[in-house]
């Protein structure tokens, strides 16, 4: 059913004029007063609130208690120096033409007198990349940055199979757009293939990521977009290609956030973990194979052993009578101490044995 036509009544503020609520004309740039000025208050109050609780009680935990495992690498064969060149050299080409795309979106965005819309969050996506294109593989900034972009990868993807092509008109503006959210989703697979970082894991840092978005949106867009008339990221009124959402009305935006945890958590634990599998198996994969690998040797090692004790066992003659306590044990058969044990051989073999088999296993994992 198509939406209502737009009526404008009197409303609040000087920003829109006259508007009507719960009545909007479909607009991907526009704002409009769907939800109404205190419904605004009140659900970016509560939203807020909830989220700050949620962030801070997430943080803490993740500080204390947060697991990452490190990716595979691909280049594994390749000695460290010309690695570090080859990193070098791709890292230096991926930021000039990141910054080149960035550059003609300002022009852009200028040229349309649009200049807001780069508070969208591919936009800002765009700019964290470039941070972490910066960063070092020890950088504590660069891991997290990168960690925060893994959770928020659902995003670029979102806006390249649902986007409204609609506004961009000038050249070379939709092809850049393409361009971006498609580095947007290739430049962390380069990052998980060469192992730059250590990926976090864990719903800690799961609900810390989407609190970081969730108040991005109500802290930053909702106010920008009041005072600017600037419908960013659909955060005034739903897309007009998603009828579903319009006829929600001034609810539309909670139903949103409940689904976009789903499709984050798919993202980040399907997409990406599908990469690191793809790329090599993570560490805790590698580490499971090794341990397999370990105990199968260590198993043939005590194996062959045991079964090398029987048959010694088998071709030695019946001991001889116990010398005296006097003699010397360079007087005893074969050179071995016995004072009286007939076992101790076999104790210096077990020994022997486990000690083979410690070996075999070290020389296994690190291998």
């Amino acid at each position: 059913m198509a939406p209502p036509p737009f009526v404008p009544t009197p409303g609040f503020g000087p920003i829109f004029g006259n508007v009507l609520y719960d009545v909007c004309q479909p607009d991907s740039e526009k704002a409009a007063w769907l939800v109404p000025p205190h419904h605004h208050a009140i659900e970016s109050s509560l939203v807020g609130c909830l989220t700050l609780w949620l962030l801070v009680k997430n943080c803490r935990s993740f500080h204390k208690h947060h697991t990452h495992t490190h990716s595979p690498t691909v280049l594994d064969q390749v000695s460290a120096q010309t690695r570090a060149i080859l990193t070098k050299v791709v890292d230096a080409v991926l930021f000039l033409v990141m910054v080149a795309s960035l550059l003609l979106i300002c022009y852009h965005k200028y040229q349309a007198n649009k200049l807001v819309f780069l508070l969208q969050p591919c936009h800002v996506l765009h700019i964290m990349l470039l941070v972490i294109l910066c960063c070092s593989r020890a950088s504590r900034l660069g891991a997290l940055l990168f960690n925060l972009y893994l959770h928020l990868l659902w995003g670029p993807f979102l806006g390249l199979v649902a986007a409204d092509l609609d506004c961009y008109t000038q050249r070379f503006e939709l092809f850049n757009w393409g361009f971006q959210h498609s580095m947007l989703l290739v430049i962390p697979i380069y990052f998980i293939a060469t192992r730059r970082f250590p990926l976090y894991t864990g719903r800690s840092f799961f609900i810390l990521s989407y609190c970081i978005l969730v108040l991005f949106h109500y802290g930053v867009l909702v106010p920008v977009s009041i005072l600017s008339s600037a419908n960013l990221n659909y955060v005034t009124c739903p897309p007009p290609t998603v009828p579903p959402l319009l006829a929600m009305g001034r609810w539309y935006r909670l139903p949103t956030l409940f689904a976009c945890i789903l499709l984050a958590w798919g993202m980040r634990y399907g997409f990406v973990e599908f990469i690191v599998w793809l790329v090599g198996g993570s560490q805790q994969q590698q580490s499971k194979r090794t341990d397999r690998r370990g105990q199968q040797a260590v198993t043939e090692v005590v194996g062959e052993r045991l079964a090398k004790l029987i048959e010694d066992e088998n071709q030695t003659p019946s001991p001889s009578p116990s010398p005296s306590p006097s003699a010397s044990p360079r007087d005893q058969p074969n050179g071995i101490e016995t004072n009286g044990n007939h076992d101790e051989p076999v104790s210096t073999l077990t020994r022997r044995v486990t000690r083979s088999a410690s070996n075999a296993k070290k020389n296994n994992t690190s291998a």
